[in-house]
């Protein structure tokens, strides 16, 4: 078999396309963690209201020159002690005994580990105590001392709106990583770190000009101080080591409901050629996508209306861009034009390099296809990863087969798809419990298959997988509860272990 063959056999193709044009994650080799240090201090403004004082810094990550000749510096703003230490404490006790949301990201598919407090497009979420506890004590600073401070920060006609608030927690059992990206479904992001960088974790938030892992800066944050900035900062989260909890608020100019792709467009399409932001051509290009598929338009039509505008950007220089350009053109059947803009970003862009990597896949060059995902893997794809581990496993593009290298990889690669092959190899059930808690339907599934064989408590975990796979789409677990459930209206008096 080729190993094109052996890709297709064990890579989860659809998802894993999203996830190149989406993000990437922290890579199997490193990161030495370095602390962004370009703030400087910063005077508030008086309409803030905000009392007491708070000390207040700015900052900006600088994105290299365009090769339209363009620049862009992203700004960001950190604010120390903008919610009191003994809040900030009180929330996290209030919520260690919650049960956190599971749902699959829409940046990279995996369990998102988090505790919404408030979406305006959504239902109202499950009362409890501590939710009550945590949304008074949250939603008295949010209206009397954030909401006041970022529209200070970031005066318009249409004041800026709060519209998602949610709590994301980082840990060794749950979720660790969160990849680079911009955050595509807000105006402006304001991030409070609920306990302390250094003492209770290592890592947490940081800000970057592209997804090497070099390009990473980490923000040093105390239990309450802030940070917030707008869509235009790429940005990612990574723990190494501890529990990391923030609270996060998602704004809106005027209406959360309003056309999120006017947010762009006057810097965008400026008639003015020159002045025209790629950044703000690619992240339009990212909102109309987003738009028209919310709409109920297909993903082809939706990315197809879309492409003008990523094209631009692609043309302009954005390397994000070219990439992503590029990938579609692969996706397309164009492999020499993908290769073309490719070939454009791979130094900046290490998913770049991964894509180019299934353009020499599909070229039947085994070897330079390894070369480049071994380069982007190092780098920060964790889709690079992911083959590298399938070429170990397989002893392909001139590798010796190994499969203890492959699972080394895919369990500091750690994504759901990596863990779910690591199961596949090792047989283990620790690798597919990892895979489950990481987000996997598939692996979801194939632990609640084993543990509805178990005693009553490992049926009722099992159950609980099942659900969960279920909510995420998975078919067999949506055909296997419904069979459950009729077996058991026949026989009412037994449990789910006795069918």
């Amino acid at each position: 078999n080729s190993f094109c063959t052996l890709l297709a056999a064990v890579m989860i193709a659809p998802a894993l396309a999203v996830f190149t044009c989406l993000a990437v994650v922290l890579p199997v080799y490193g990161d030495d963690l370095r602390i962004f240090d370009g703030f400087t201090p910063f005077q508030l403004p008086e309409a803030s209201g905000a009392e007491p004082p708070i000390e207040v810094q700015r900052g900006a990550t600088e994105w290299p020159t365009f090769a339209d000749g363009s620049s862009h510096a992203s700004t960001l703003f950190r604010l120390g002690g903008v919610v009191d230490a003994t809040s900030a404490a009180d929330v996290i006790q209030a919520l260690q005994a919650e049960a956190f949301q599971t749902d699959l990201d829409s940046v990279d598919g995996a369990a998102t580990h988090q505790y919404w407090l408030y979406a305006y497009n959504r239902r109202q979420y499950e009362p409890s105590k501590a939710r009550e506890f945590v949304n008074r004590t949250l939603g008295a600073i949010l209206e009397t001392r954030i909401t006041p401070i970022v529209r200070a920060l970031y005066p318009r006609a249409e004041e800026l709106q709060p519209c998602f608030s949610f709590i994301r927690r980082y840990k060794d059992t749950e979720r660790t990583r969160h990849p680079t990206h911009f955050d595509v479904q807000s105006h402006t992001t304001f991030i409070v770190s609920l306990n302390n960088f250094g003492d209770d974790y290592t890592g947490g938030i940081y800000v970057a000009t592209g997804d090497r892992v070099q390009d990473r800066r980490y923000l040093s944050l105390k239990a309450g101080d802030g940070a917030v900035h707008q869509s235009d900062l790429l940005h990612g989260v990574h723990v190494p080591s501890g529990t990391r909890w923030s609270w996060v608020v998602w704004f809106a100019p005027g209406r959360c409901d309003a056309d999120s792709t006017e947010w762009h467009r006057s810097q965008a399409d400026t008639q003015d050629p020159a002045a025209a932001s790629p950044l703000h051509q690619f992240l339009l290009a990212r909102r109309l996508q987003a738009k028209l598929e919310d709409e109920g338009r297909n993903a082809d039509d939706a990315r197809a209306s879309a492409e003008p505008w990523l094209r631009r950007a692609a043309e302009a220089g954005f390397a994000r861009a070219q990439n992503e350009y590029g990938e579609a053109l692969r996706q397309s059947g164009d492999n020499a034009g993908a290769a073309e803009w490719l070939e454009k970003a791979a130094d900046r862009e290490p998913a770049a390099r991964y894509n180019l990597g299934l353009v020499r896949l599909a070229e039947g060059n085994d070897e330079a296809a390894v070369s480049l995902f071994d380069s982007a893997c190092r780098d920060g794809s964790p889709d690079a990863c992911f083959n590298m581990a399938v070429a170990h496993s397989g002893g392909k593009g001139g590798l010796d087969r190994d499969t203890a290298a492959a699972l080394d990889i895919l369990r500091r690669t750690d994504t759901p798809e990596a863990m779910l092959f690591a199961s596949e190899l090792s047989d283990s059930d620790q690798d597919l419990e990892r895979a489950s808690v990481l987000g996997s339907p598939e692996a979801q599934y194939r632990l609640a298959r084993k543990l509805l064989s178990g005693g009553q408590q490992r049926r009722e975990e099992g159950l609980r997988y099942l659900e969960r796979a279920a909510r995420n789409g998975h078919r067999g677990s949506q055909q296997t509860i419904a069979a459950l459930k009729r077996a058991k209206a026949k026989r009412p008096t037994q449990g789910y272990g006795d069918l």
